[in-house]
């Protein structure tokens, strides 16, 4: 049973993608530790048949700290400088860049499904998206089944349906994207590929492509539960609500209805609404001290993103999408005319023992049977507050 209680602030769109290591040193070896980490900063050259020359696919991410990186500060303090049995298992990853294939993310053995946080820098968003960013948006446009070429428009808010197709997945592309058939992206770094949540890690085979037009590879699993958290950070694939032209932040469903076919009792998804540039990106360390020390998932990160702006309240600013059981909810009677019914109420953050107040990375809460009926709640921030 799947009901939906939405809050939403508009995500931050900024590119993140999350780093994996290829040989890990020694840390922890609490099971329940294990990081995978991938940050992309650069992305592969492809050529533009029309511009005819080489450009690459998405544009890079000059980080401006260190701190701003999981691959670095973030991962130095969760593995490589860390004792004690709140530190990354010693067979969590990073990877960097040309390593964030779709194929190191959806690989059974040390992808995400292996992984109890998944941790993504990156460019990441949703199809079909429902904001205008504040500035132009680049895209590749399939021209003869053979040749790309690299466009760009002020409004991608059709993205995913058949005016203006998404091309960077298996086969055919995309054309059927809705408010209620969403899915969440993440771009990897070869060339006009990504990894799309609610059509990759979905209940039975799905098929992805780790280079343009490679024979598929086929796959199945879902996120969870050995998954707890994945973390979407710097763009905009965690769609709990949106900005509107008075600059009033209303909730929204699109980021529910793009995760919920690939959760399978995950605990949450952690990420931005609308935008994020790398000026107002947070800087990690504080993230993970505060996930050592015990403080709650959502908590710590939210506590990180401190930027403010009185012209668009949503941007820079987190957004979290959790499950929370049914217990949480309670019948009421209302009157309706002349009748009286009774109805299920669920609070929209959960209650008091829900994952969103108090799942952490040193007490994990015990995931959900897999029988046991659930419903969604979602959280973010608006100009630092939180709705």
């Amino acid at each position: 049973m799947k009901n939906m209680n939405y809050k939403i602030q508009s995500c931050v769109y900024f590119a993140a993608v999350f780093i994996v290591a290829n040989s890990a040193m020694s840390a922890g070896n609490n099971t329940e530790h294990e990081i995978m980490v991938y940050s992309i900063e650069q992305y592969q050259e492809f050529w533009d048949s029309c511009e005819e020359e080489y450009r690459e696919w998405k544009q890079a991410i000059g980080l401006l700290f260190d701190e701003q990186d999981p691959y670095k500060t973030f991962w130095n303090l969760m593995y490589s400088n860390c004792s004690g049995d709140q530190c990354a298992h010693e067979n969590s990853v990073r990877r960097k860049n040309s390593e964030v294939t779709v194929d190191s993310m959806v690989n059974i053995s040390d992808g995400w499904e292996d992984a109890d946080m998944v941790f993504f820098f990156g460019h990441n968003t949703q199809i079909k998206p429902h904001i205008i960013l504040e500035h132009e948006f680049g895209y590749w446009r399939d021209v003869s089944g053979f040749a790309y070429c690299h466009e760009s428009t002020d409004d991608y808010r059709e993205w995913g349906t058949s005016s203006m197709p998404y091309e960077y997945h298996y086969a055919s592309p995309i054309m059927n994207a809705s408010e209620t058939n969403q899915r969440a992206v993440f771009y990897a770094y070869n060339g006009l590929t990504s990894v799309l949540v609610g059509q990759d890690f979905i209940s039975g085979l799905w098929r992805t492509e780790n280079t343009l037009n490679q024979a598929y590879n086929e796959h199945s699993g879902m996120l969870g539960p050995e998954t707890e958290w994945v973390i979407a950070h710097g763009c905009n694939a965690v769609q709990g609500a949106k900005l509107l032209d008075n600059n009033e932040v209303v909730p929204i469903s699109n980021g529910v209805y793009a995760w919920w076919d690939s959760w399978d009792r995950i605990h949450m998804v952690l990420g931005h609404y609308h935008t994020i540039t790398t000026g107002t990106e947070p800087h990690l360390d504080q993230f993970a001290v505060d996930l050592k020390a015990g403080g709650t998932v959502k908590d710590a990160y939210f506590d990180i993103h401190t930027y403010y702006s009185s012209d668009n309240p949503a941007k820079a600013q987190p957004s979290a999408i959790s499950i929370s059981p049914m217990d949480c909810c309670t019948w009421q009677q209302i009157n309706i005319g002349w009748f009286w019914i009774w109805v299920i109420i669920c609070p929209t953050k959960g209650c008091e023992g829900s994952y969103l107040n108090n799942d952490t990375w040193t007490s994990t809460m015990p995931d959900l049977g897999l029988f046991t009926p659930f419903y969604y709640t979602t959280t973010w921030k608006v100009s630092g507050e939180e709705i």
